[in-house]
Order: structure tokens, then sequence, then C-alpha cells
């Protein structure tokens, strides 16, 4: 009789499904952990999917560099060293070609713009192979970046002539050389010292750039110039992705896409106009806009950026069309 018992009781316990595990995935933000987009959106955003997937889901942040850098982070979430992290695509070479239309100047669009424009080209497939290794959470299309200058005035076209400007990527670089400066490539850690020993007169970078590089400290004249944002996004190995529970998966999904990418797009044009409102009130600090014909001149003369890219690869110009097009269609509420 009790072997009878415990047979069915084994049984029973057998037949009975086994507690779901939770599953922890380890976060590269890259971020510094005192950071203002690791304090006031990462952090929340996780608590977030944390929310979504009580006991299914656990996601541990490592700020800074601890799990990779820039340049390796892409392949270290492919090795499984991180499960999710925040990406650069200029740094990833020879991948994201298509991707980098974000950063292409006078497209037009803030950042909430241009981050729902970037994930509905993503959703529709336009960026045709490039995500066939990793699944894309959020997407950022950063604020515009403008000129920074040292001392000098940038009022006209001709100013260029001869100028020394820091540039971070060939867009950049490019953009310079067709308005008739001189692109010096530095390391973005590199720029501060650079202007303040000279060896660079003014930098191309979005007033987000200015709290972690202290670039108030070194540029004192400011021209606001949409000369591109750039994207950014967090991601995971596809593999790893489609590998997850149901319930972890769905706590992930809940909080990501379109939505997501649009509320991080606030957050960092909140950030934008925070720093831009900050450094325009403090004294020796001029901002300025450029008048319409001036615009419209240095418009026409990087033009010949946005054509060249367009023709570099299969897909260019079509893709340049079809941000633009996105880009209109979030500013019209559509």
């Amino acid at each position: 009789m009790r072997r009878a018992l415990a047979l069915c009781l084994a049984a029973l316990f057998a037949a009975a499904p086994a507690a779901a595990q939770e599953v922890v995935l380890k976060y590269a933000t890259l971020n510094p952990p005192q950071s203002a987009v690791t304090r006031e959106w990462t952090m929340p955003w996780v608590e977030k999917i944390h929310e979504s997937g009580k006991g299914a889901l656990k996601i541990e942040i490592f700020p800074g560099e601890a799990l990779g850098n820039n340049l390796n982070i892409y392949d270290r979430v492919l090795a499984d060293v991180a499960q999710m992290a925040w990406g650069i695509p200029v740094y990833f070479t020879g991948k994201f070609n298509l991707t980098n239309v974000t950063g292409l100047p006078f497209l037009g669009g803030n950042a909430e713009a241009q981050s729902t424009a970037f994930w509905r080209l993503y959703a529709k497939g336009d960026f045709g192979s490039e995500y066939s290794e990793i699944q894309p959470l959020v997407m950022i299309g950063l604020p515009q970046s403008g000129i920074h200058m040292a001392s000098k005035p940038m009022k006209t076209l001709e100013d260029f002539k001869g100028t020394k400007f820091r540039t971070g990527s060939k867009i950049a670089g490019d953009i310079i050389l067709a308005l008739g400066g001189t692109p010096i490539s530095i390391q973005v850690g590199e720029m501060t010292q650079s202007l303040q020993r000279g060896l660079v007169e003014g930098v191309i970078m979005p007033w987000t750039a200015f709290n972690p590089f202290r670039l108030d400290e070194v540029t004192h004249y400011h021209v606001d110039v949409p000369f591109g944002g750039g994207p950014i996004f967090i991601f995971m190995a596809k593999k790893r992705y489609d590998a997850l529970p149901t319930a972890a998966k769905k706590a992930i999904d809940d909080n990501s896409g379109e939505a997501a990418s649009r509320n991080f797009g606030q957050w960092w044009d909140g950030e934008d106009k925070k720093t831009r409102d900050r450094v325009s009130a403090q004294p020796g600090h001029t901002v300025v806009s450029l008048p319409k014909d001036e615009y419209d001149r240095w418009a026409a003369r990087v033009q010949t950026v946005l054509d060249e890219w367009g023709k570099s690869m299969p897909g260019g110009a079509e893709t340049i069309t079809k941000y633009k097009q996105e880009i209109a269609n979030v500013q019209a509420g559509r």
C-alpha cells in the first residue's frame, strides 16, 4: 500500500510543470553609471521591463566598459559575453551602411522624429540584411549636430576656408570638406584637449555632448545648423532573443519597438534643449542661427555629400527619400 502511494506521488510530481526559471541578461550600457542617460532613461526602462516580466526576466546593468567598448561590443554580444548592449553603428565598420542615413546633414527632424523614422524603416525592412544577426530593441536618431567654435565666428561659407575641425565620422569629414574647411579625425575622448591646445578650432557635435566633454569650457561661438544626428541602438543577438522563453520575450517586446524609440528620442530632445539653454545663458557664449540665404548656401554646398552617399551603395538614394518621408510623417502626426 505504501509502495503504491509512493509511486502515485512520484508520478504526480513528475507530471507537475516545473517552475519557470528566471532568465538573467547582462546589459552593457557603455555609459558611465553617473551619466544622465543611465540614471534618467536606462534604469527606469529596465525597471519597466522587470515590472512587466516579474519572475520571468532580470536584466543586470553593467555600466561603462565592464563588458566591452564601442569598437568590440557588437562581437561581444554575438559571443554572448553580454546579452544586451548599447551600440553605435558607425563603429561597426561595413555592417550598417544604410543605417547611417540617420547621420546625414540637412534632412531635418528632432530626435523624436528621427528615432521614430529610424524604427519604421527597420520594421519595413528598408535596411536589407543589415540586421540579420541582431534584434534591435530601441533605435535612436540623436539630436542634430551643430558647429561649436573655440572663438572664431562662423557667419558665412567663406569662414570655413582654412579652418580646422575635429570630426569623428566620414560623414562629418565630408561635410567639412564640402564647405571648404579642413577635417581632422580625433577620438572623441581627446576632443576637449585638442580644442584647448589649438589643434582644431571647432567641432561638429550635438548639444548633448557638452556635459560629458565640458565643451562649454573650450567653445564659445555656436551655430545651430542641422548637420545630422547619428544612429544608436540597444540590441541583442537574434539567436539569443529568439531563444527567450515566451514570458521574458513579451516583457522586452512590451517595452521596446517604435514607442520606446520615440520615448527615448523625446528624452534626448529634452537634454538637447536643456543644455542649449544653459550654455546660451552663460557669459561669453554666442549662439546663432543662420539667415535663410546663408543657410541655403551651406545646404546647397553640402548636397554633394547626400548625393555621393546615395550613390555609394545599393539603395542609398531610396533610403534617403524614405527616411525624409518618415520624418515628415512623424512631424505631421502620422
